[in-house]
């Protein structure tokens, strides 16, 4: 891991002070960055995740080095830092796919080192939102750069602190999204992800997303991906964190065409994957039908416990 970070860090280095990647640099990075996405992934059944964590945390600098008490690696820059060196030194060029491919590595091997909350504050503040902006606008038509920046947005998206900033590149992600969006299912479900995760304990974008039509974009993501159980988790997930903490944003969310369709259709077709998050999306837009909602068997309701109906 020490060895491909050095590695990795001499090539942009090169690559910097030459003002671009020489097109045998970009191979040797992109190899870099497979290493260590393998070195970062939690598919690893080898590997306990823990691990895959501590390694994350190594790997994203000596701040978060000293908070989990790990040692640090000898090179003196973090992966987050040298990656983004390289996407810039890519970004003075024109647009060539190789740099596209060699951003998309950078970008998602980022990503995967974003696993606490110290680390996703520190992605923010040394500027990865404003390159995944960047990145949405001037690249977002090549689809692995888009893959791998919604992907990363949804990462940052599931830490508190970094929700407000997250939020307002909404309108980037839904025009890179469905610039590819009825043809990428990787992308439509990270799209979802990023909603589900933004929404959740955040009733104010909550109603945002409701009335500014982000949420109707999920259904149609489902409608696209009926057949794929994991857009449809994914879709049902934001429509429940949409819907859990704002009655504006449920009673708007219920007025959209096909949600409640689209919601049992997943819960239906896929039971085993998606039962439990699509009946909960089902409870908080209240389509339950009594019979429907399931009660703990292990607690029984006392007799008398309402003199009346209740009404939900």
């Amino acid at each position: 891991m020490d060895c491909s970070v050095r590695c990795l860090r001499r090539c942009v280095d090169a690559g910097t002070c030459a003002d671009a990647l020489a097109e045998e640099l970009v191979d040797i990075i992109r190899g870099v960055c497979g290493v260590l996405r393998q070195l970062l992934s939690a598919d690893d059944t080898t590997v306990h995740v823990s691990e895959t964590f501590n390694r994350a945390r190594v790997l994203s600098g000596e701040s978060s080095v000293m908070a989990s008490g790990l040692k640090p690696l000898t090179h003196a820059r973090a992966l987050p830092n040298i990656a983004s060196d390289a996407i810039v030194c890519c970004d003075k060029v024109g647009i060539v796919p190789e740099d596209n491919a060699l951003i998309a590595d950078c970008l998602t091997a980022v990503r995967l080192c974003a696993v606490s909350d110290e680390i996703c504050k520190m992605l923010i503040s040394i500027g990865y939102g404003t390159i995944a902006k960047d990145m949405l606008r001037r690249r977002g038509t090549d689809v692995g750069i888009a893959r791998a920046t919604v992907s990363l947005l949804r990462n940052l998206a599931a830490r508190d602190q970094c929700k407000s900033d997250i939020a307002k590149l909404v309108d980037d992600v839904l025009h890179a999204v469905w610039s590819h969006g009825d043809t990428d299912r990787q992308l439509v479900e990270h799209f979802c992800g990023y909603v589900a995760s933004l929404c959740l304990r955040r009733p104010d974008i909550s109603r945002s997303f409701a009335d500014g039509g982000v949420v109707d974009k999920v259904v149609c993501g489902m409608e696209l991906f009926q057949d794929q159980f994991t857009v449809l988790k994914a879709g049902c997930l934001a429509i429940r964190n949409a819907s859990s903490r704002d009655e504006e944003a449920r009673k708007r969310i219920r007025s959209i065409a096909n949600v409640e369709t689209v919601v049992r259709r997943a819960q239906k077709t896929f039971p085993g994957e998606c039962d439990a998050v699509a009946y909960s999306a089902l409870r908080e837009l209240d389509l339950l039908a009594d019979s429907e909602i399931r009660r703990d068997e292990r607690y029984k309701m006392p007799d008398g416990m309402f003199s009346t109906k209740v009404v939900r």
